[in-house]
């Protein structure tokens, strides 16, 4: 179903210490890298391109979720399809659901995100869920359907401490930095 799958039975445990490198992921039913319930974990320089291959709710090329000390770098993620053919919804997909101090210390760094249907990279919370510490640094985000970098805080507050840092975006159709307004930064985003 997935590339790569970490998902523990519960809350409470966790798959830790793991390298996710030099692999390429294409074309499985849901998600790339499914990076949940995970502790210590490294994923880099992959090839993660037209992943969701079922169009299902949510799937995208790395999600990342109730996960701590995750680094994701040097990846090119990818939906090299065209139009309504495009599934893998998002490159990067950071978030949280229910949890406080949920997800935590993520560095998105050097990884190359184009021509998904939504956002390019994506951090986002839900009821209760929080996120804290999320570096995203030296990313290229081009070509998206939504944002190239978006921070979405569903719940107020909930999202803190993000630094989005010498990033290149261009040409996603609804801008290029969305940051919410419960971050510190103005609705319209960054130019």
């Amino acid at each position: 179903q997935h590339g790569v799958q970490s998902d523990a039975n519960d809350d409470t445990q966790w798959t830790t210490h793991i390298t996710v490198a030099d692999n390429t992921l294409r074309q499985n039913l849901y998600t790339g890298v499914y990076v949940v319930r995970a502790r210590h974990w490294v994923v880099q320089n992959n090839v993660i391109e037209d992943n969701n291959f079922t169009n299902a709710t949510g799937g995208a090329g790395i999600i990342i979720g109730v996960a701590k000390q995750i680094r994701v770098e040097g990846n090119r993620i990818t939906d090299t399809r065209t139009g309504g053919s495009r599934t893998q919804a998002q490159g990067i997909r950071v978030n949280a659901v229910t949890a406080v101090r949920e997800t935590e210390d993520i560095t998105l760094r050097n990884n190359v995100v184009t021509n998904h249907p939504s956002d390019g990279i994506q951090v986002t919370n839900a009821s209760g869920g929080t996120i804290e510490r999320v570096l995203i640094q030296q990313n290229l985000s081009t070509d998206n359907g939504d944002w190239g970098i978006a921070v979405k805080d569903v719940v107020d507050g909930d999202i803190k401490k993000v630094v989005a840092i010498g990033n290149f975006t261009a040409r996603n159709v609804s801008g290029n930095i969305r940051m919410d307004p419960s971050d510190g930064i103005p609705s319209g985003g960054i130019p």
